[in-house]
């Protein structure tokens, strides 16, 4: 750090008053952090400093650790840790508009600096940081009792050279906790610094859940998002209608072909809506790089196929309406919308793993894809059947009913 830096830092110290204290950690079989935040009033800018100790396990030479202010991704406030091979480090402030590359936007975001590196170990790493006058981002209320932030990880990307606007790739671990901005001071007459992290004493000052108005606990949930809309859509689409209007078709009942029609549109109009509420933003954040991972590229396949379905469905009925029997645009049809049933349901249920819903969404999808395969693997099949031997004896009522008809005609041709 250079002198300069070092006497704003001290002067910095000297015009503050501690507002709080808090730490988390978090540890599971996939990682383990630990991180203090001490909140300061600066009175010089009359703003709100946070300074923050991120530490946690892996090495000082690959990947990337952060901490956001915020829920979710879209709009958050995100202070990124790149370490490169050289165990040299940078901090980046960042934000996005949704689940796209976070970018730098120093017109827009506070200023922050890194403050200091220490590798306790060759497996656990600590950095402190400052940001400040943070209360001026709009989504920071240093005086809410029950705030919430979010940690991110990625431990296996290399840099060769840390720089602040690296692009970096997604998280392979992360989580909210909410903290409590009013949380006790430090020791009185105790500048505001980066706090020491403890990790024997846990986590104080925070929580992993949410303290509603009347002070129980609840497990966090983001609200009903554009990410759950696209979900519910394309999961209504591709495990009810789809599945419902091919079982009617099966019916041969007269009205069974419009049901059909409609109930199919519908499904296409669900679908295609709730491509567009994640392909816009996409678009709009030139996050293109979304389509090659595994949950949207398989969406793109399904999105095309669905294009397909609805030519095939043109072509099979005007070739039945032509020749009154079935033609390979009929049997491509029926496989084609028996792929579509099979890949829309695995995609939703990688759109679940990839959003990382809660087990309740996770039962209502099997829940779901159990009654699915009931439908199409032992009910379509029965309707299937019994259409048929209504057709077959329909068709043979009609042979029947034209020979009578020939055979009357000859006898009274013969009088």
């Amino acid at each position: 750090m250079t002198p300069t830096r070092l006497l704003l830092l001290g002067l910095g110290l000297l015009c503050t008053s501690a507002l709080g204290a808090i730490q988390y950690c978090h540890k599971d079989e996939l990682a383990n952090i630990c991180l203090g935040i001490v909140g300061a009033k600066n009175e010089s800018s009359s703003g709100v400093d946070l300074y923050v100790t991120l530490g946690y396990e892996g090495t000082a030479t690959t990947g990337w650790m952060a901490m956001g202010i915020g829920e979710q991704m879209a709009g958050a406030l995100m202070f990124l840790i790149i370490a490169d091979q050289s165990k040299n480090a940078v901090l980046s402030v960042r934000t996005t508009a949704g689940h796209f590359q976070p970018q730098e936007a120093p017109d827009k975001t506070p200023a922050a600096e890194l403050l200091s590196i220490n590798s306790q170990t060759d497996t656990w790493q600590e950095y402190a940081f400052v940001c400040y006058s943070c209360d001026s981002w709009a989504t920071f209320n240093p005086t809410e009792k029950s705030h919430p932030l979010i940690w991110a990880r990625e431990l296996k990307q290399t840099f060769e050279v840390a720089t602040s606007d690296a692009r970096i790739h997604q998280h392979d671990h992360y989580s909210l906790f909410w903290a409590d901005m009013t949380a006790s001071a430090p020791d009185a007459g105790q500048a505001a610094a980066p706090p020491t992290v403890d990790r024997s004493k846990g986590t104080f000052g925070a929580s992993d859940f949410g303290a509603p108005a009347d002070g129980s606990e609840s497990e966090s949930d983001p609200g009903f998002t554009a990410a759950r809309a696209h979900g519910l859509l394309l999961g209504f689409a591709f495990m009810i209608l789809f599945p419902a209007g091919a079982a009617v078709f099966s019916t041969g009942y007269s009205k069974s072909f419009v049901a059909h029609v409609t109930i199919q549109l519908t499904a296409m109009v669900c679908a295609f809506s709730g491509v567009g509420l994640m392909l816009w933003p996409i678009i709009a954040n030139n996050g293109f790089e979304r389509l090659l991972e595994a949950h949207p590229a398989l969406g793109s396949v399904l999105m095309a196929l669905v294009g397909i379905q609805i030519w095939l469905g043109w072509w099979h009925h005007k070739n039945f309406v032509k020749y009154r029997r079935r033609t390979a645009p009929s049997f491509a049809h029926r496989w084609n919308g028996r792929l579509l049933l099979v890949l829309g349901t695995a995609n939703t249920a990688f759109g679940l793993v990839f959003a990382k819903e809660r087990a309740s969404a996770r039962m209502v999808w099997g829940t779901l894809a159990a009654v699915e395969a009931i439908v199409l693997l032992i009910v379509v099949p029965e309707l299937a059947r019994r259409k048929e031997q209504m057709e077959d004896a329909s068709s043979k009522q009609k042979v029947e009913g034209d020979e009578r008809g020939h055979l009357l005609s000859e006898g009274s041709h013969n009088d």
